[in-house]
């Protein structure tokens, strides 16, 4: 299967910024309208018995007889939904018209548009197409691989996808939001035409475009300055869009000739090709942009998710964003008191710095990890300690760090604790105390599997009837450490790694409940059967 620009850009290990568009929700939700469905249905609510399309046509030949020809079909959208909106609101406060949970005092005191209110109710009704699981599931590795989002849909499927899968959310700005503010400039959603979650966001109307269109120079410039640094994929966009041309019009014309020459291989649209499980890319030049892309038809998005989910730099930008602003924040507070000159360094999570910290001064340093860092994140601390079952390398290092994780955090530890270990370290005497609790607590493990859910409490005698089921990943979890006793260790040890991988892959530093408790669970079993 071809997607040599897609390997570039894996190679090239750069977060991209996505562009997504209308077709992606149409491709994973039921029902959901093109604008042209869109503004067709509302009219048919209010206008009964008349012909849309006779109205549409009616549009069309006003504007070309008043010389109008480019963008035809945006400007007779953006016509009728002017029109819509006009008599919706007559309709509405006449009382020809109910609309479910609005009412004409909320309307009027509030200065909401009944229209824009309805497409508000419209957008926010996400049901899926049955069958689309794993894509899915690859588009959410996607999502958590880009470096910032923009979309001109009003539906919530980006964001509440990227949410499920991250453990930062989102930063997701409405509107011209975030477009005048200072941002860490990773893990952010523009909403740029609005969204259904604030109905007076939303840009459909001629009297909305125009005063977007009037803004734009502003926000070209927050989305040029972006664009200069990341390669650039549209997804669920036609290039005949005017959205999409606009947005590329506007940033080639800020490039140099040498610029315009490599923006083919960082300017990549996909365009959907039913029916095509294979890429055909192809390199285009458009004389109207004056620039070069690529383009990709298929309609294997999986590929193409799975691909850019390739990208791996360590950590995920939602964590790049959250270590952004905790150090900033750190900063800024101690800057102010005046404190400012201490070195600090820290085996917390980012979770935690911020409490933690208290009123410390703090300098932060950046560089080499091995040189920096004298502590691992748990993901690092997990994978080394399974990765060579036998070594117990950097013991001091590994019993000062489970130290300091919470008493009831799950984490394996039997291979570096014992009473005399313990005893025999040059760990501090609340650090020894610590750990004799842990050793004490947390090592039956009949404690830790009353803690999964019923509904995963039933038992398969072998690993390959567990994956059978295709649960979801932390579901599948449960069931295998509740099953542990039938799985031999070294499958499961097999099976721990290959799900670290999976979570060194996304970039993801924290672990889930699920994966800690499989862990422990592990640990024990292996040191029950006096592996280590």
């Amino acid at each position: 299967m071809s997607g040599k620009i897609l390997d570039a850009l894996v190679a090239k290990n750069e977060f991209p910024i996505l562009f997504i568009g209308s077709g992606i929700s149409k491709r994973y939700l039921r029902e959901y309208p093109s604008w042209e469905e869109l503004l067709k249905k509302v009219w048919l609510n209010i206008n009964a018995g008349l012909d849309f399309y006779a109205h549409m046509g009616t549009i069309r030949n006003e504007l070309e007889e008043s010389g109008i020809t480019s963008d035809i079909e945006f400007n007779v959208y953006v016509k009728v939904a002017e029109e819509i909106e006009h008599d919706i609101k007559v309709n509405f406060f006449s009382e020809k018209m109910i609309i479910d949970g609005l009412t004409p005092e909320m309307s009027y005191k509030n200065n909401i548009s009944p229209f824009k209110f309805l497409l508000s109710k419209i957008f926010s009704q996400n049901v899926f197409y049955e069958g689309n699981d794993e894509e899915l599931v690859s588009f959410q590795g996607m999502l958590n691989k880009s470096q910032i989002i923009l979309t001109t849909n009003y539906d919530s499927l980006i964001e509440e996808k990227y949410n499920e899968k991250s453990h930062y959310n989102l930063k997701t700005f409405i509107g011209q939001k975030g477009f005048f503010e200072q941002t860490p400039g990773y893990a952010e959603l523009y909403k740029v035409h609005g969204c259904c979650t604030d109905s007076s966001s939303i840009v459909i109307t001629e009297s909305d475009y125009k005063k977007f269109d009037e803004d734009s120079i502003l926000i070209s410039a927050k989305i040029i300055s972006t664009l200069l640094h990341s390669p650039i994929i549209f997804l669920g966009y036609s290039l005949t869009d005017r959205n999409i041309r606009k947005v590329i019009r506007d940033f080639v014309s800020s490039l140099g000739v040498t610029e315009k020459v490599t923006l083919e291989k960082r300017l990549i649209v996909i365009e959907w090709q039913k029916g095509n499980s294979t890429l055909i890319e192809e390199v285009v030049h458009d004389n109207d942009l004056g620039c070069r892309m690529t383009v990709i038809r298929t309609d294997n998005y999986k590929f193409i998710y799975d691909k850019i989910s390739k990208i791996n730099q360590g950590v995920a930008p939602s964590e790049i964003r959250r270590y952004h602003h905790v150090i900033k924040q750190l900063i800024i507070d101690r800057g102010i008191s005046g404190t400012l000159d201490t070195v600090l360094l820290s085996p917390s999570d980012l979770d935690d710095i911020e409490e933690l910290i208290g009123n410390k001064n703090l300098v932060v340093a950046v560089g080499d990890k091995a040189v920096i860092f004298q502590m691992p994140t748990i993901r690092q601390y997990v994978k080394e300690y399974f990765g060579d079952i036998k070594s117990r390398q950097n013991s001091e290092t590994m019993m000062r760090y489970i130290s300091t994780q919470g008493a009831k955090a799950r984490l394996p530890f039997m291979k570096y604790l014992s009473d005399e270990a313990i005893d025999n370290s040059g760990l501090t005497s609340d650090e020894k105390r610590r750990l004799k609790i842990r050793f004490k607590e947390q090592t039956k493990i009949g404690n830790h599997l009353e803690t999964i859910l019923s509904s995963y409490c039933c038992t398969y005698d072998t690993l390959e009837k567990i994956k059978k089921l295709n649960l979801s990943r932390e579901s599948e979890m449960d069931l295998v450490s509740f099953n542990y006793e039938c799985i031999p260790s070294n499958e499961l040890l097999a099976y721990v790694m290959d799900k670290l991988e999976l979570y060194e892959k996304e970039g993801l530093t924290k672990l889930s409940t699920q994966f800690r408790r499989l862990s422990l669970v592990l640990d024990l079993k292996l040191h029950n059967e006096e592996i280590y």
